[in-house]
């Protein structure tokens, strides 16, 4: 990994690829090194510009007039013809549009809503766990961190149960798609095209169960003034993003506070503190890698300027863990205020079904601590590979009742 300063107003210009096959397996050296080079780094491989630093990161989220979401929010500018697609509706729109298209999920996926969800959650996350507590050694990935949301989370939005197996390689395409034309993308395409077909039939009004949020979100949208394919669309978008980047932050939550004895102990002795542990799981495992944001005018950031038109990706794991913005920021501590992370996103493109996850989060951890009294590592984990999302493949773990 090399860099050195080119003639682009002063900023680092960099051979280092957060998307080579070594970055995919492990990000975190890589990340660090572009957050330790400068605070707006220029990748050479990629021809765009990126941020690693919290107060960068946090800026570029933060304002959607000067970084705009309409070009992409992938890696690369979706309005060149060699990287062209059909923007996403609410995640590549800006306001008023995004406003417009935002305020569905508001109204329907609000505050109480979701409080409404606490007892129904906690009593699948119960029915989830009471298997796995005998002291075998599990996977918590498959057996948890996946197994809960595949548990709470279709029903929730009231897809068919048959084809439910679709969900997963379907978002996986989804999110491997913003990166690179790579061998990752290459295998998700096969392996999730025809996943993709199933969940937007499952998107479309009236093939969701009703009642469930699908149903709700397509009878909101239509009282707003939006088309049919405009709640399919939303709805098409909660079922790609709302479980994959969930389960990675119940996956890193295990081995954190698995490889965290005292934190463990903490959860145990006080499980209120289990939304804190969700939370600071998300800040410091951070499930979405990065985002792409496209500046609408010359604009200047971390002591430069960067020109109108220029794509920037800024990565959301290495400003959560940047020791400018936290103290210790490696270190897993659920008494720490994560008050102003960025591993939900942040302005008004933060996550949409938020309020969700942390629902879930806060419900299966608060079940291990109340019927666990020890949860231990059994072995070395196995990292997932995907050009947008950190997360791990199996974690060899034992609940001991």
């Amino acid at each position: 990994m090399m860099s050195s300063t080119n003639a682009r107003g002063g900023i680092v210009s960099t051979d280092i690829d957060p998307f080579s096959d070594d970055a995919l397996a492990d990000p975190k050296p890589y990340e660090e090194a572009l957050r330790e080079l400068a605070p707006i780094v220029f990748l050479e491989k990629h021809g765009v510009f990126a941020s690693a630093r919290y107060n960068e990161v946090h800026r570029v989220l933060n304002d959607w007039e000067s970084f705009s979401s309409t070009a992409g929010v992938g890696l690369y500018d979706i309005r060149k013809p060699e990287h062209a697609r059909t923007p996403a509706k609410l995640l590549e729109m800006d306001p008023p549009d995004h406003t417009r298209f935002r305020s569905v999920h508001n109204k329907v996926l609000n505050p109480g809503f979701i409080r409404s969800l606490k007892e129904s959650f906690a009593r699948t996350a119960a029915d989830v766990l009471e298997p796995l507590l005998d002291g075998s050694e599990i996977d918590g990935i498959r057996e948890i961190a996946v197994a809960y949301p595949l548990a709470v989370f279709p029903d929730l939005i009231g897809v068919a149960k048959e084809g439910r197996e679709n969900l997963l390689p379907a978002a996986a395409l989804t999110f491997n798609g913003f990166g690179p034309d790579n061998d990752v993308l290459a295998r998700s395409i096969e392996a999730g095209e025809a996943a993709q077909q199933w969940l937007l039939a499952q998107a479309m009004p009236g093939a969701a169960a009703e009642g469930g949020v699908a149903s709700r979100v397509h009878e909101v949208a239509a009282e707003t003034g939006l088309e049919p394919m405009d709640g399919t669309a939303l709805v098409f978008g909660l079922l790609s993003a709302g479980l994959d980047t969930t389960m990675h932050a119940l996956g890193w939550a295990l081995y954190l506070l698995a490889s965290n004895p005292d934190q463990w102990e903490q959860l145990k002795a006080d499980p209120s503190l289990s939304r804190a542990a969700f939370e600071e799981a998300v800040r410091l495992g951070s499930p979405v890698k990065w985002f792409g944001r496209h500046a609408t005018t010359d604009v200047e950031i971390g002591g430069v300027v960067l020109p109108e038109d220029s794509h920037v990706v800024v990565f959301l794991g290495a400003a959560n863990r940047d020791p400018r913005r936290w103290d210790e920021p490696e270190q897993y501590d659920i008494s720490r205020s994560t008050s102003g992370h960025v591993g939900f996103g942040a302005g008004v493109h933060s996550c949409a079904g938020q309020m969700v996850a942390r629902m879930e989060g806060q419900s299966l951890l608060g079940a291990i601590a109340q019927r666990a009294e020890r949860l231990e590592l059994r072995g070395e984990p196995t990292y997932d590979i995907s050009n947008s999302l950190r997360g791990l493949h199996s974690l060899p773990l034992e609940l001991i009742r």
